[in-house]
């Protein structure tokens, strides 16, 4: 579902614009002059690897009105910044790419600067939906992806006021601080044995979230991400991951 949401409470309103993406993520005839809101992207299928994404929820603040806007991973991480005019520095996107109209999927492709916005695209979703997938087996609740995408913000904006330079979000610091902060405020009762499989199961695998020159690895890495990852750690949630799976990610 696509949403334009008009009084922040990240909610389809009856009241409010609402449309539905074709298989391609399309959508139109949503966005008005004077649409003022949250662009909001609820659910929906992962085209390369046809993922079903439960709960997963991006967004883009409308501020200005263009024929063409997209609903990206960035656009959502930078909706929660106090500075998102930011965002480019801080993830170390070319300055030259406007994200809040540019498609990270259509543009991708020989080692081009949308290439490293398609990879921090894939690896903003992977830290924050693996962490709701956390959050909700464990806790039994039903959360989308928008307090964990405020999460990696408040992250971001932060590491950035302390050095004014590109942040490397693959850095196994920077990520164990999100899954820290998230999980104290959300999941306080996960002892820390799950919490620590959990941090070295996402600090593992982002590092290996990137445009391969074969679409078909890129894509094979996509469907473990989205898929393996997360059967793997809801069991590290819950306690009752195995040992083998457990070494898997700490090997």
């Amino acid at each position: 579902d696509i949403y334009v949401d008009e009084n922040d409470n990240y909610e389809n309103d009856s009241s409010e614009s609402s449309s539905v993406s074709d298989n391609n993520g399309l959508f139109e005839n949503l966005i008005h002059r004077n649409s003022n809101g949250v662009l909001i992207s609820h659910e929906g299928f992962d085209l390369p690897t046809g993922t079903f994404m439960e709960n997963f929820l991006m967004m883009n603040r409308l501020d200005n009105h263009n024929d063409f806007i997209v609903v990206t991973p960035v656009t959502s991480v930078a909706t929660f910044m106090d500075n998102p005019e930011d965002i480019n520095v801080a993830l170390g996107i070319d300055s030259s790419i406007d994200i809040y109209t540019s498609d990270p999927v259509e543009n991708i492709g020989d080692n081009s600067i949308y290439d490293h916005l398609y990879e921090k695209g894939n690896q903003l979703t992977a830290i924050a939906f693996t962490l709701q997938n956390a959050v909700n087996d464990s806790q039994n609740s039903n959360e989308t992806t928008q307090d964990f995408f405020e999460a990696i913000s408040e992250e971001i904006e932060l590491s950035y006021a302390n050095n004014s330079e590109a942040i490397n979000i693959e850095d196994e610091s920077f990520i164990e601080k999100i899954v820290e902060n998230v999980l104290n405020t959300k999941a306080s009762n996960l002892d820390s044995s799950k919490v620590n499989n959990i941090k070295t199961a996402i600090t593992s695998v982002i590092p290996i979230i990137e445009v391969k020159d074969d679409d078909s690895v890129t894509t094979a890495i996509q469907d473990f991400i989205f898929n393996t990852l997360q059967a793997d750690i809801k069991l590290m949630a819950r306690g009752e991951a195995s040992t083998s799976t457990i070494d898997k990610y700490a090997n």
